[in-house]
């Protein structure tokens, strides 16, 4: 019998096994004495969780719109969302402070006035929901360094069951095969960065174990900026049967970061450096960061567990998950303490009845329980300083999809899917008494077309899509700041409306030999968009749906390649992110939605000799973007420089050197969103200056 993971074309594999289980016709004795005796053996195929690359491509590729597939390797540096989502079209990674904090990530201006961004994107780790279930997340949580393989699926076209906002789904791959490894990485680098990474993993004929831990901390270019980040982690997988297999994974994440908070624009220019506090004015004594001591500290369990069952042109996968999160989220003026606890069961089925058919069912499931305090932060000790708001939240969504992909020709392919979400979230406010009580039933539909002609290295394809993305408890709670005596603020339930999309794609990916062109272009028209605006202490005070319609377009392009050049070789690889958002109608009509460039341009090239490499990367922002919704204050154009070295002494040792910002431009990475903003309100984060980091790996394979 030959049982495993099947993917069209199915019958090719079906085909397979029938060769391998041959009947021969009966033959005379003599006959049979003048043969040698033959004997084949065919070991059977046992499911396991593991993907290739290729598998990973094969999804990606079947799916009508623009997608990622990053892998990484021991040879380069993973300590951040930057290191492994930098440079990719249709990704946009704004560094927050520049260390081991989370910056703001987007994808086609799903909620990009966040800082950091906690909603528009569905996070998976090991194929399975992040996100708390009101849709939140935590990005400092995720275990970087233990990733192998970074699938994204770009906008409304990801067909992931619970997947239905406008920046899709980001999965995070802990390992792409079983092996017998000892693995030690360390790195050190500018700002007191140090890092070690340690992984131990063995495997059997039933299954595999594997456990490490990771230790980051650095003391960051700007004052008050230090952090630190420790995880441990184990993952056991077991075979039940040829085509049963079971993967558990534990988590535990403990991280904490300084937050050095916004500047003004002269000062973000003169001493990026700095922090409020630093000078003599009336802004620094009143918002003195060492005072108020902004930070965030992060303590997260995730028991995860994923069953696969595999059979004849099928498979099932059962998995449920428990996340516990403890976190102190404080900034100048208040701390914002939240102990939430997820649980959630995520289901699919996929099915080729026939060569030209397939279809996949998919169910999910999850509930968080998030209880959040709010305190006045105190302008001098800055501890907590009354106690102003006791908020008792529950979030729980149940969401049902089916898919289909249908070969309608042999270089033209069908896709569709109908989703449906019930989300509820539900809350009392105990000391006002307040209630929130809302209930939305939503059904997205998506429709799209691939074309591939036969024999060639084109893929083209087409989308139309439905989103709808639903508000976090961060926007359906609203502040009333007192940035002094900070114990009278006040905060309340705010009346919001999911927000909704109707996007548009087209685009497609050339290969040609070692080179790989890949292009969307897209327009989403959005209805009731989530606009979140700062104080003028920034930070965030209030969310609301805006009146008028917005529009969010824009074009990703990406090229990589090789060129083989005697007896080394040239690699390189850029991308071109615009966005083109823009109020359509209402308040702001005519204007630019503050919150990304409209223009990120990035890449690098690395010439490589016998495990040698080197080469130059850059980032170039070329337009003065405004960062208020008035469109009267800008952030600035910049260009910033690196140089990565990296080196392969044998298969077991490796090594790496990066340098970052090597002429020390002066630029802001990010910034908080307002409605109106001028150069004297703090504002901007600016990024970093010169640094380096260098890191080796030493690996034995047993």
């Amino acid at each position: 019998m030959c049982i495993g993971r099947i993917r069209p074309p199915i019958y090719l594999g079906l085909g397979l096994c029938a060769i391998l289980n041959i009947h021969v016709a009966p033959v005379s004795a003599d006959a049979f004495e003048e043969l040698d005796t033959i004997v084949v053996t065919a070991e059977a195929m046992v499911t396991t969780p593991f993907k290739t690359v290729d598998d990973l491509q094969f999804e990606l590729d079947a799916v009508p719109g623009g997608a990622n597939l990053i892998t990484l390797s021991d040879s380069q540096s993973a300590g951040t969302l930057s290191d492994v989502l930098g440079n990719q079209p249709g990704i946009i990674v704004q560094e927050f402070f520049g260390g081991l904090d989370q910056p703001r990530i987007n994808i086609r201006g799903s909620g990009l006035q966040a800082n950091p961004v906690s909603r528009g994107v569905l996070i998976r780790e090991n194929y399975l929901p992040l996100n708390e279930a009101d849709g939140s997340f935590i990005l400092g949580a995720l275990d970087l360094k233990n990733t192998e393989a970074v699938t994204v699926h770009r906008g409304a076209n990801s067909r992931v069951a619970g997947a239905m906002s406008l920046g899709g789904d980001i999965n995070f791959i802990s390992q792409l095969a079983s092996l017998d490894r000892d693995r030690v990485r360390v790195e050190v680098g500018s700002f007191s960065h140090q890092s070690m990474d340690f992984d131990h993993q063995r495997q059997s004929d039933t299954g595999y174990y594997r456990l490490g831990f990771s230790e980051s901390s650095a003391d960051g270019f700007r004052h008050h900026s230090e952090s630190q980040r420790d995880i441990y982690r184990f993952s056991l997988g077991l075979a039940f049967a040829e085509n049963v297999f079971s993967e558990t994974h534990f988590r535990l994440t403990d991280f904490r970061f300084e937050m050095p908070f916004v500047l003004p624009a002269d000062r973000a220019e003169q001493a990026p450096e700095s922090v409020m506090g630093d000078g003599l004015g009336l802004l620094d004594i009143g918002l003195n960061v060492y005072a108020r001591d902004p930070h965030r500290a992060v303590r997260q369990h995730r028991l995860s567990n994923r069953l696969l069952v595999s059979g004849e042109a099928q498979e099932h996968m059962l998995g449920v998950y428990h996340q516990k999160t403890d976190d102190a989220f404080v900034d100048p003026i208040s701390h914002i303490e939240t102990d939430s606890t997820l649980l959630g069961l995520h289901y699919t089925f996929d099915h080729y009845p026939t060569p030209y058919i397939h279809y996949q069912l998919g169910l999910d499931w999850s509930q968080s329980d998030m209880p959040r305090e709010y305190f006045g932060n105190h302008p001098i000790k800055g501890d907590r300083w009354g106690h102003y708001a006791s908020f008792n939240l529950t979030a729980e969504n149940i969401s049902a999809a089916l898919s289909m992909d249908i070969t309608l020709m042999p270089t033209l392919t069908l896709n569709g899917q109908i989703q449906g979400t019930k989300a509820q979230r539900r809350g009392m406010e105990s000391i006002e008494q307040e209630v929130l009580n809302e209930s939305w039933t939503r059904w997205v539909p998506k429709l799209g077309l691939i074309y591939q002609p036969a024999m060639s290295q084109m893929r083209l394809f087409i989308n139309a899509s439905r989103a709808v993305e639903f508000p976090t408890f961060w926007e359906l709670t609203g502040s009333s700041i007192n940035p002094l005596l900070t114990y009278l603020s006040d905060a309340e339930f705010l009346n919001l409306e999911p927000q909704q999309a109707f996007s548009l794609e087209i685009g497609g990916d050339y290969h040609l030999g070692l080179h790989e062109l890949n292009l969307s272009i897209y327009r989403s028209d959005i209805e009731h968009e989530l606009i979140s605006t700062a104080s003028q202490f920034g930070v965030i005070a209030t969310t609301s749906n805006y009146q008028g319609q917005t529009i969010h377009q824009g074009i990703e392009l990406g090229i990589n390649g090789l060129f083989n050049l005697d007896n080394h070789q040239l690699i390189y690889s850029a991308a071109w992110n615009h966005s083109d958002f823009y109020f359509a109608e209402g308040q702001f009509a005519g204007n630019k939605i503050a919150g990304v460039p409209e223009n990120i341009i990035s890449g690098e090239m690395l010439f490589q000799y016998s495990g040698f490499s080197i080469g130059p990367s850059f980032t170039w922002v070329p337009d003065n973007n405004p960062v208020d919704n008035e469109n009267t204050l800008d952030q600035g154009n910049y260009r910033v420089f690196g140089m990565k070295i990296r080196y392969e002494l044998n298969p077991f040792i490796r090594g790496f050197v990066v340098f970052n910002n090597i002429t020390d431009e002066r630029y802001n990475s990010s910034y908080v969103v307002r409605a109106s903003s001028n150069s004297d309100l703090p504002t901007f984060l600016p990024g970093n200056g010169f640094g380096f980091q260098a890191g080796m790996s030493i690996q034995l394979d047993h």
